[in-house]
């Protein structure tokens, strides 16, 4: 913890003069959102140059935040490694992180979209989404400029075998699980015809996993040309066994219980419902196991 409070402490480099510019560029975005809200309206069936010329304008800022995010979460793994274990606070941080770089990837097709429909449909929705996730990059940049400023070091400087970046990892899969039911429980509020929510509670499923995929796909790239027993020493195998253990331990007992009620009661809820709403759960059960079998075993007393 120590190491990286001094990096943090570090001076500046070009990179973080990006963060800086960039954190200043989703200010002004947020400005030309508002302005473009109570500009595009019925009344203007063409958009005027000016306008056009703004809306053009946040296309640079969003590259600019883009490639800023990818180096905060890129830091972030870094502190994965070098951090003390169990700070659920990191694992939020890389979950938003990730979240809020996807958002920001679909920004420039919502603004598109707004361009095209302003005149034929009630349009706010997607301004008020585009107004929400500005402010949601602001933060997490932000967040990102003075929490993690000053990491530095390759790919293969991250030690991806210490308990650190085991706890971590294991953390973000409790945060996707506790994301996707919150996704999973929540698709009927999302003002969607009834035929497309199973296709909405995958997309919602896929979102929530994100983060957590993002995680397993960096240990993979980062041990590519190592074999898969090496990605992890005994003790954390066995963690990861036992954690696998109660995982199928709760999901058919689960997929039994869930199954009648639905029989008995009549839930009416489509299959992709109760196939992600067991899966969310057995993934925080399995990190959920894997974190508590951890610390028991590092416990004092504990053979």
């Amino acid at each position: 913890m120590t190491a990286a409070r001094n990096a943090n402490k570090a001076a500046p480099r070009p990179i973080d003069w990006l963060g800086g510019l960039s954190v200043a560029g989703m200010v002004y975005c947020l400005g030309i959102y508002l302005s473009l809200r109570s500009q595009l309206t019925p009344a203007m069936p063409e958009p005027t140059e000016a306008v056009n010329l703004l809306g053009a304008s946040v296309l640079p800022i969003l590259a600019a935040a883009g490639i800023y995010h990818l180096v905060i979460l890129f830091r972030g793994f870094r502190m994965m490694a070098a951090m003390p274990a169990g700070r659920f606070l990191h694992a939020g941080f890389l979950v938003a992180v990730i979240l809020s770089g996807l958002t920001l990837a679909t920004e420039p097709v919502q603004l598109s979209e707004i361009g095209k429909e302003y005149v034929l449909f009630d349009v706010e929705g997607q301004w008020l989404f585009l107004i929400g996730s500005t402010v949601f990059h602001l933060a997490v940049m932000a967040g990102g400029f003075f929490y993690a400023r000053g990491i530095s070091g390759g790919i293969r400087n991250i030690d991806s075998r210490s308990d650190a970046f085991f706890a971590t990892m294991h953390q973000v899969g409790i945060l996707c699980g506790l994301l996707g039911i919150l996704g999973v429980l929540s698709y009927g509020q999302w003002g969607v015809l009834e035929r497309y929510r199973p296709f909405l509670i995958i997309v919602l499923s896929v979102l929530a996993l994100l983060p957590w995929g993002t995680v397993l796909a960096f240990l993979l790239i980062r041990n590519w040309n190592k074999p898969a027993g090496a990605w992890f020493d005994e003790k954390q195998t066995a963690d990861t066994a036992v954690g696998g253990l109660c995982a199928m331990m709760v999901e058919m007992p689960l997929l039994v219980a869930l199954g009648a009620a639905d029989w008995c009661v009549g839930l009416g809820q489509p299959l992709p419902f109760w196939l992600m709403l067991v899966f969310f759960v057995c993934l925080i059960v399995f990190s959920g196991a894997v974190l508590v079998r951890s610390r028991m075993d590092d416990s004092p007393g504990c053979a």
